[in-house]
């Protein structure tokens, strides 16, 4: 991930000078590595600290020319204005393991003592909480929008080139309409592709003999058999493709496009008397060295 942003930096160019980056991507990863085991531990709270310091270490080796990029966003601001969102997502969990407990584990963990009347009681509230945090769960994944859209705006506002500064104004209505587009076209992929295989399927059969392309546990195919095997594979191929392509298209492409257009960009004086430098970084790499990044070691 550091290595391909390095790529794509280099081949970033405003005002006819070239961003850069300098660093390790070994640093990176073990950075994002131990950050990561320590959100888990912390079923997410370490969160925000973790984008911070990471966020951190990519702008402070980042270079617009000879301008250091920085980032002085607070963790602790991101953890205020995120910490609704956390409870949303993680009190449906909660609620879900109070009502089994409720519902079925109350003798299995030593709590016989309750009367049957009062057990029956314990478990018709432990379905109805579980029943809840089923509808509850449903509705998180439209929650995840907006708490981006609130982390690019944490973001934004806390990256810096030298007094260059940035705010954004993105509201998460814009990516959810996004998500929602996604989600369709997906959709629509899949059923096409699945028409399409089903279709080619049928085609095959008809032609070669629906006896021919009948198959059996015996392991001997014929070649009506491998034909229709060989088109399954395709669709599923192309399904992968056509999926990977709408990803792209909406979560990079229309993501960008959104979340650069809601930008703001002060003081952009600062960015006139840069000059030149840094060069381009090759795509496949100089050589096995520059691969395992032996240099930022």
């Amino acid at each position: 991930v550091y290595r391909a942003r390095r790529y794509r930096l280099t081949r970033t160019i405003w005002r006819g000078v070239r961003f850069w980056m300098t660093g390790s991507g070994w640093n990176y990863a073990f950075r994002w590595l131990g950050w990561g085991l320590l959100a888990l531990l912390t079923l997410g709270l370490a969160y925000p600290w973790m984008r911070a310091s990471l966020e951190r270490y990519k702008l402070e080796n980042t270079l617009y020319g000879d301008l250091k990029g920085g980032f002085v966003g607070k963790a602790s601001e991101f953890f205020k204005r995120g910490i609704g969102f956390w409870l949303f997502a993680i009190l449906p969990v909660l609620t879900a393991a109070a009502g089994g407990i409720m519902t079925g584990g109350l003798k299995e963990i030593g709590l016989s003592i309750f009367e049957p009347d009062a057990q029956s009681q314990a478990a018709l509230v432990g379905g109805v909480l579980m029943g809840i945090s089923g509808l509850w769960l449903f509705t998180v994944p439209f929650a995840w929008p907006f708490f981006r859209a609130l982390e690019w705006r944490w973001w934004a506002e806390g990256v810096r080139f030298g007094a260059l500064s940035l705010a954004s104004d993105l509201r998460g209505g814009s990516l959810l309409k996004i998500y929602i587009k996604m989600f369709f076209m997906a959709l629509l992929v899949l059923c096409g592709m699945a028409v399409a295989v089903v279709a080619a399927v049928v085609v095959l059969a008809l032609v070669l003999g629906v006896e021919a392309t009948s198959f059996s546990m015996r392991g001997d195919f014929s070649p009506a058999q491998i034909a229709i095997f060989i088109v399954v594979i395709i669709g599923y191929l192309a399904v992968l493709l056509a999926i990977g392509i709408v990803q792209r298209f909406y979560l990079t492409r229309e993501m960008w496009r959104v979340v650069s257009s809601s930008i703001t960009v002060s003081r952009l004086e600062a960015a006139d008397g840069v000059a030149a430098r840094g060069e381009a970084v090759n795509a496949l790499g100089e050589g096995l060295a520059d691969g395992l990044d032996v240099a930022g070691l």
